[in-house]
């Protein structure tokens, strides 16, 4: 953060990677995206980004969700200080 020249350096490799992954069908075909960035005065900048998917591999199902979506707890014994973090601050309604 003391260096936005390296931050917005390594920002824009990293988008970059991103959207060679998105273009070469990492979701399915891509029919268009938009996207905008943001650089906050405090922070990091950050990408909204809304990708439009070809008719045939648009995402429908709980199933075609699940394979492209996952979250998980960390390991209590691999990462103890993970854990203790996640579930302290997990929102239980």
């Amino acid at each position: 953060m003391d260096r936005p020249d390296l931050v917005t350096r390594v920002f824009h490799a990293k988008q970059q990677v991103l959207l060679k992954k998105i273009r070469d069908s990492y979701f399915g075909q891509v029919a268009g995206f938009v996207y905008t960035i943001e650089y906050k005065k405090r922070g990091l900048p950050h990408k909204h980004l809304l990708v439009f998917l070809e008719e045939q591999d648009k995402i429908r199902t709980m199933e075609q969700i699940n394979g492209v979506v996952s979250a998980q707890i960390s390991d209590s014994n691999l990462y103890p200080q993970l854990h203790s973090v996640v579930t302290r601050c997990t929102y239980a309604p």
